[in-house]
């Protein structure tokens, strides 16, 4: 005979709610019930015979106490994953001097690092990528363009391609920090 679906509910609760008792105590327990709610709604009860039996029985967790007065161990509470910290204006001015700072008399790039380290938005990982790719920023790469070119290099191929990596590397940091603040 099929059950109504409330009562199976509350007896894999009661189940789950005993599983601390002894195997033979749970299953007499559940059995216990489950007769009781056999005879008290007969056949084919309906929902609110169902939900009047199930109140005036009670909780599984209150049928379970009178058996084994001893608590149940609460369930583990589920960690929450700790919230992440937004990006401001501290990320902000962080990411412009580290890009531009080496032209404002090169100080604006140190200015970026130490606001960058003082950031919680970022991980460590992301701090060594600005701090270490490319340090200077655009002050540095042009200072090195202009390297590759005076004089003029006698293989203009190799030259671009490192100009575009020179000029690249500090644009890319700033895309990949900037990227790094959005949650």
């Amino acid at each position: 005979m099929p059950r109504h679906p409330l009562i199976v509910t509350y007896l894999e609760r009661l189940e789950r709610m005993s599983d601390h008792l002894p195997a033979e105590r749970r299953q007499a327990l559940v059995k216990r019930v489950d007769d009781w709610l056999g005879e008290a709604l007969g056949p084919q009860p309906t929902l609110g015979e169902v939900r009047s039996v199930l109140a005036g029985l009670g909780t599984p967790e209150e049928l379970v106490a009178v058996e084994d007065p001893r608590p149940a161990a609460p369930p583990a509470p589920v960690p929450a994953e700790p919230a992440r910290p937004t990006a401001g204006a501290l990320e902000v001015a962080a990411i412009v001097l580290l890009a531009v700072g080496g032209l404002l008399a090169g100080i604006g790039w140190f200015i970026g690092v130490v606001l960058l380290w003082a950031s919680p938005v970022w991980k460590p990982r992301d701090k060594l990528i600005g701090t270490f790719l490319w340090p200077g920023g655009f002050f540095t790469s042009i200072y090195w363009c202009a390297q590759l070119w005076e004089p003029p290099p006698t293989n203009d191929g190799l030259a671009l391609a490192a100009t575009a990596a020179v000029l690249g590397v500090p644009a890319l940091t700033a895309w990949h920090l900037a990227r790094r603040t959005r949650p």
